[in-house]
């Protein structure tokens, strides 16, 4: 089945895996590319991004709970890829609680209002 037009222009605005290798590669240090392969592999907001907390993650059975999704909804997302999966454990370290990421003074991150990115 052809694609839509709706869907094409849609698609100009989506990131590409050789767009998205640039990204990693770019980013200058472990967490930002934490943060970039969780906006890429799950597909979460922004705001929803700075909400997750460790607790949010089931490591055995590999998904996110994001609590506050759009529109106040709960969701669970699964997590397909285990190198994602180790690089947020990593992230984490023997932490508990708190916001998986956290900002370059170890608190909790803020939104940004950027609605775009720059590549290299």
């Amino acid at each position: 089945m052809p694609a839509s037009k709706h869907q094409l222009a849609a698609s100009a605005y989506h990131i590409r895996p050789a767009e998205m290798r640039k990204l990693l590669l770019a980013a200058t240090n472990f967490r930002d590319r934490c943060l970039i392969k969780t906006l890429w592999w799950l597909g979460v907001r922004r705001s929803e991004l700075i909400q997750l907390d460790v607790r949010d993650l089931d490591v055995e059975r590999k998904r996110v709970t994001v609590q506050e999704g759009k529109g106040g909804k709960t969701r669970v997302i699964p997590i397909i890829d285990d190198e994602y999966l180790s690089d947020l454990i990593i992230l984490i370290g023997h932490r508990k609680t708190g916001p998986i990421f956290l900002s370059n003074r170890n608190r909790k991150m803020a939104v940004v209002r950027k609605n775009w990115i720059s590549m290299p």
